[in-house]
């Protein structure tokens, strides 16, 4: 998926980012729901370098976006080993949904 692709480029990250925390909620529902198709996909963009800020910036977002993210990446970690990074990620979704 294109919108995974830019999530995890150097540059790119920071336009969705932006697009993230600046677009209108349908077109924000959009964005979120490409970023959480597939959890292997939210599970690569959570541990790359630069993905991690697009993750980060979901935090942002309503908690009931952010819990469908939760779940996907909970998913990941039942089916296969994950690196500290996208655990940390885990972690900080769980808290979040928590809080909100």
């Amino acid at each position: 998926d294109e919108l995974v692709h830019l999530s995890m480029h150097q540059h790119a990250c920071h336009v969705v980012q932006k697009a993230l925390l600046c677009c209108p909620l349908a077109d924000l529902m959009a964005l979120a729901s490409a970023l959480f198709r597939s959890p292997q996909d939210l599970s690569s963009v959570a541990e790359n370098r630069y993905g991690v800020q697009v993750v980060t910036t979901l935090l942002r977002l309503p908690a009931s976006l952010s819990r469908h993210a939760l779940r996907n990446l909970h998913f990941v970690t039942l089916s296969s080993p994950i690196s500290r990074k996208a655990k940390r990620v885990l972690l900080e979704l769980q808290l979040h949904s928590v809080e909100h």
